[in-house]
């Protein structure tokens, strides 16, 4: 008889980054990941995604996640975070949850982030995409990312490598814009918490205007699925393709607008909003 574990595939950081323990109905509990660790605090991209998670655990959702949001307003500190739930609103086509982020902080609660969703059934109507993905080379012919980013734990999940735009190479005349691949080392399937992580690796647009790290940190944060569960389902574990476009550096803060494709398919689109230096 097999040992247990033999032959079973390593587990992906992200499920154990994510492991939340129920304290309550709608109450969760979950401990920072060092795995999922910024230079100061939690890699936010783990942040929206153990929000999301909590909402999703929920028995009452119903449909499929259309869009999420994530507002960004104290990082947490390494330990314990609690995650309260909430269903805002639930009608026939849409419903409306939120989840709040807390840890105790100087002997007091603290609210560090807040994370809302939105759910609706399938409906048959107009199905069309009219985006297309850059064409670019295969990741295969391309470096792995090797800057000053890599100090960064969470980016020790990730492969990257860069088509255009890498970090700390600004471009004359300035651009926003960067293109590259990416992958999670330990192989995992698609789904909502994963794409919600990697809508959030992209290196700050301020990072691609000069050639030094400076202090930057993402205040908000939307991604819109575009791709469905089944859709998710039958697609494999690999290298998906992200392209990414700032539209204003101004008064210490920058937007940008992302999209992510695995082949063809448009998985998702994002836009964030980031504070610099």
């Amino acid at each position: 008889m097999p040992h247990e574990g033999v032959n079973t595939p390593p587990r992906a950081p992200l499920d154990d980054a994510l492991g939340l323990e129920r304290v309550d109905e709608r109450q969760y509990r979950l401990a920072t990941s060092e795995t999922y660790w910024n230079l100061t605090g939690p890699f936010g991209g783990w942040v929206f995604a153990a929000g999301a998670k909590a909402i999703l655990l929920d028995d009452s959702v119903e449909g499929e996640p259309v869009e999420a949001h994530a507002r960004f307003i104290a990082a947490p500190k390494e330990g314990v975070i609690d995650i309260r739930v909430m269903r805002l609103s639930q009608g026939r086509s849409v419903g409306f949850w939120r989840a709040e982020i807390w840890q105790e902080q100087k002997g007091a609660p603290r609210l560090c982030a807040e994370v809302s969703m939105l759910f609706a059934a399938h409906r048959t109507t107009i199905d069309v995409v009219t985006a297309r993905p850059p064409v670019v080379p295969a990741p295969e012919a391309l470096r792995a990312v090797n800057t000053p980013m890599a100090r960064l734990r969470w980016l020790g999940v990730y492969d990257l490598r860069y088509v255009s735009g890498a970090p700390f190479a600004p471009a004359d005349p300035p651009s926003m814009e960067s293109v590259f691949w990416a992958r999670e080392r330990v192989a995992r399937k698609p789904d909502w918490l994963g794409l919600i992580a990697l809508a959030d690796i992209v290196a700050p647009r301020s990072f691609a205007l000069q050639p030094a790290r400076m202090p930057s940190a993402t205040v908000s944060m939307s991604v819109y699925f575009t791709a469905t569960s089944s859709e998710l389902a039958a697609m494999a574990s690999g290298w998906m393709l992200l392209a990414v476009n700032g539209h204003a550096a101004r008064r210490g803060f920058f937007d940008h607008a992302l999209s992510i494709w695995q082949e063809d398919r448009l998985l998702l689109t994002s836009t964030q909003m980031a504070w610099f230096a």
